[in-house]
Protein backbone atom coordinates (compact mmCIF):
# COMPACT_ATOMS: atom_id res chain seq x y z
CA UNK A 1 0.00 0.00 0.00
CA UNK A 2 1.39 3.40 -1.07
CA UNK A 3 0.97 6.22 1.44
CA UNK A 4 0.63 9.92 0.78
CA UNK A 5 3.87 10.50 2.77
CA UNK A 6 5.78 8.32 0.28
CA UNK A 7 4.26 10.22 -2.64
CA UNK A 8 5.19 13.57 -1.08
CA UNK A 9 8.73 12.29 -0.43
CA UNK A 10 9.11 11.46 -4.13
CA UNK A 11 7.71 14.87 -5.08
CA UNK A 12 10.26 16.60 -2.81
CA UNK A 13 13.14 14.83 -4.57
CA UNK A 14 11.96 15.26 -8.16
CA UNK A 15 9.48 17.57 -9.84
CA UNK A 16 6.49 15.38 -10.74
CA UNK A 17 2.75 15.45 -10.28
CA UNK A 18 1.06 13.55 -7.48
CA UNK A 19 -0.27 10.98 -9.95
CA UNK A 20 3.14 10.41 -11.57
CA UNK A 21 4.81 9.94 -8.19
CA UNK A 22 2.12 7.46 -7.20
CA UNK A 23 2.44 5.53 -10.49
CA UNK A 24 6.23 5.20 -10.14
CA UNK A 25 5.93 4.21 -6.47
CA UNK A 26 3.54 1.41 -7.48
CA UNK A 27 6.07 0.22 -10.10
CA UNK A 28 8.84 0.38 -7.46
CA UNK A 29 6.74 -1.50 -4.84
CA UNK A 30 6.80 1.49 -2.46
CA UNK A 31 10.59 2.08 -2.62
CA UNK A 32 11.00 5.90 -2.73
CA UNK A 33 14.63 5.85 -3.92
CA UNK A 34 13.86 3.38 -6.71
CA UNK A 35 10.86 5.48 -7.80
CA UNK A 36 13.06 8.62 -7.91
CA UNK A 37 15.70 6.72 -9.90
CA UNK A 38 13.06 5.48 -12.40
CA UNK A 39 11.65 9.01 -12.82
CA UNK A 40 15.10 10.48 -13.45
CA UNK A 41 15.89 7.77 -16.02
CA UNK A 42 12.63 8.44 -17.80
CA UNK A 43 13.35 12.19 -17.92
CA UNK A 44 16.75 11.51 -19.53
CA UNK A 45 15.37 9.58 -22.51
CA UNK A 46 15.64 11.28 -25.90
CA UNK A 47 11.87 11.27 -26.34
CA UNK A 48 11.31 12.95 -22.97
CA UNK A 49 13.96 15.57 -23.80
CA UNK A 50 12.32 16.18 -27.17
CA UNK A 51 8.88 16.72 -25.63
CA UNK A 52 10.33 18.97 -22.93
CA UNK A 53 12.10 21.09 -25.55
CA UNK A 54 8.99 21.16 -27.77
CA UNK A 55 6.96 22.36 -24.80
CA UNK A 56 9.52 25.09 -24.05
CA UNK A 57 9.59 26.28 -27.69
CA UNK A 58 5.79 26.22 -27.90
CA UNK A 59 5.44 28.31 -24.75
CA UNK A 60 8.07 30.75 -26.05
CA UNK A 61 6.29 31.05 -29.42
CA UNK A 62 3.06 31.84 -27.60
CA UNK A 63 4.66 35.10 -26.40
CA UNK A 64 5.43 36.23 -29.99
CA UNK A 65 2.70 37.83 -32.06
CA UNK A 66 2.43 38.82 -35.71
CA UNK A 67 0.48 41.96 -36.49
CA UNK A 68 -0.43 43.49 -39.86
CA UNK A 69 -1.82 46.99 -39.64
CA UNK A 70 -2.18 50.23 -41.57
CA UNK A 71 -2.84 53.60 -39.98
CA UNK A 72 -4.37 52.44 -36.70
CA UNK A 73 -6.44 49.70 -38.40
CA UNK A 74 -5.30 46.19 -37.44
CA UNK A 75 -5.88 43.52 -40.09
CA UNK A 76 -4.20 40.62 -38.28
CA UNK A 77 -2.96 40.10 -34.72
CA UNK A 78 -2.32 36.50 -33.71
CA UNK A 79 0.26 34.38 -31.88
CA UNK A 80 3.15 33.44 -34.16
CA UNK A 81 2.75 29.76 -33.21
CA UNK A 82 -0.45 29.59 -35.28
CA UNK A 83 1.48 30.70 -38.37
CA UNK A 84 4.23 28.17 -37.62
CA UNK A 85 1.70 25.36 -37.13
CA UNK A 86 -0.13 26.31 -40.32
CA UNK A 87 3.06 26.14 -42.37
CA UNK A 88 4.08 22.90 -40.66
CA UNK A 89 0.79 21.17 -41.44
CA UNK A 90 -0.12 22.29 -44.97
CA UNK A 91 1.41 21.03 -48.20
CA UNK A 92 4.04 22.94 -50.20
CA UNK A 93 1.69 24.26 -52.90
CA UNK A 94 -0.61 25.84 -50.33
CA UNK A 95 2.34 27.38 -48.48
CA UNK A 96 3.63 29.03 -51.65
CA UNK A 97 0.24 30.46 -52.62
CA UNK A 98 -0.44 31.79 -49.13
CA UNK A 99 3.00 33.44 -49.01
CA UNK A 100 2.66 35.00 -52.47
CA UNK A 101 -0.84 36.33 -51.81
CA UNK A 102 0.07 37.59 -48.31
CA UNK A 103 3.23 39.38 -49.42
CA UNK A 104 1.40 40.85 -52.40
CA UNK A 105 -1.42 42.17 -50.22
CA UNK A 106 1.04 43.74 -47.77
CA UNK A 107 3.00 45.41 -50.59
CA UNK A 108 -0.07 46.69 -52.43
CA UNK A 109 -1.77 48.03 -49.32
CA UNK A 110 1.50 49.50 -47.94
CA UNK A 111 0.72 47.89 -44.60
CA UNK A 112 3.10 47.40 -41.72
CA UNK A 113 4.05 43.90 -40.59
CA UNK A 114 5.22 43.58 -36.99
CA UNK A 115 6.52 40.59 -35.09
CA UNK A 116 6.75 41.38 -31.41
CA UNK A 117 7.28 39.60 -28.13
CA UNK A 118 4.67 40.37 -25.57
CA UNK A 119 5.81 40.14 -21.98
CA UNK A 120 4.25 41.53 -18.86
CA UNK A 121 4.55 45.29 -19.28
CA UNK A 122 7.24 45.06 -21.98
CA UNK A 123 7.29 44.62 -25.75
CA UNK A 124 10.28 43.65 -27.87
CA UNK A 125 9.19 44.96 -31.26
CA UNK A 126 10.60 44.00 -34.63
CA UNK A 127 8.83 45.86 -37.40
CA UNK A 128 8.99 45.49 -41.14
CA UNK A 129 7.21 48.29 -42.92
CA UNK A 130 6.55 48.70 -46.58
CA UNK A 131 5.88 52.32 -47.45
CA UNK A 132 6.88 55.22 -49.59
CA UNK A 133 8.17 57.75 -47.12
CA UNK A 134 7.39 61.45 -47.32
CA UNK A 135 11.12 62.16 -47.65
CA UNK A 136 11.30 59.83 -50.66
CA UNK A 137 8.32 61.60 -52.26
CA UNK A 138 10.01 64.98 -51.67
CA UNK A 139 13.22 63.70 -53.28
CA UNK A 140 11.17 62.48 -56.27
CA UNK A 141 9.61 65.94 -56.65
CA UNK A 142 13.01 67.64 -56.46
CA UNK A 143 14.45 65.23 -59.02
CA UNK A 144 11.50 65.79 -61.35
CA UNK A 145 11.89 69.58 -60.99
CA UNK A 146 15.59 69.36 -61.88
CA UNK A 147 14.85 67.12 -64.85
CA UNK A 148 12.10 69.50 -66.02
CA UNK A 149 14.41 72.53 -65.78
CA UNK A 150 17.19 70.74 -67.65
CA UNK A 151 14.85 69.47 -70.34
CA UNK A 152 13.30 72.93 -70.82
CA UNK A 153 16.79 74.33 -71.44
CA UNK A 154 17.48 71.72 -74.10
CA UNK A 155 16.13 72.07 -77.62
CA UNK A 156 12.60 70.98 -78.33
CA UNK A 157 13.85 68.47 -80.96
CA UNK A 158 15.55 66.30 -78.33
CA UNK A 159 12.80 66.51 -75.77
CA UNK A 160 10.99 63.16 -75.65
CA UNK A 161 10.34 62.97 -71.91
CA UNK A 162 7.24 61.10 -70.87
CA UNK A 163 5.66 63.13 -68.03
CA UNK A 164 3.52 60.20 -66.93
CA UNK A 165 6.60 58.07 -66.13
CA UNK A 166 6.71 57.96 -62.34
CA UNK A 167 9.65 56.19 -60.72
CA UNK A 168 7.84 55.13 -57.54
CA UNK A 169 9.69 52.73 -55.33
CA UNK A 170 9.10 51.21 -51.95
CA UNK A 171 11.29 51.10 -48.90
CA UNK A 172 11.40 47.96 -46.77
CA UNK A 173 12.85 48.45 -43.32
CA UNK A 174 13.27 45.99 -40.51
CA UNK A 175 13.67 47.58 -37.09
CA UNK A 176 14.49 45.89 -33.81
Amino acid sequence: MITSEQIKAVQKKVEVTYEEAERFLIKADGDVDLAVYMINRKKETPMAKFFEEAKRVGLELMTYYIKIDKKEKVYLNMPLIFVVLFFALVNLDTKIWVLVVSIGMVLISESQVSIFKEEKGKEDDMTMSVKKTAMDKEKDNETNNIIDSVSSESSSDHSNKDDDDDDDYYEITIEK
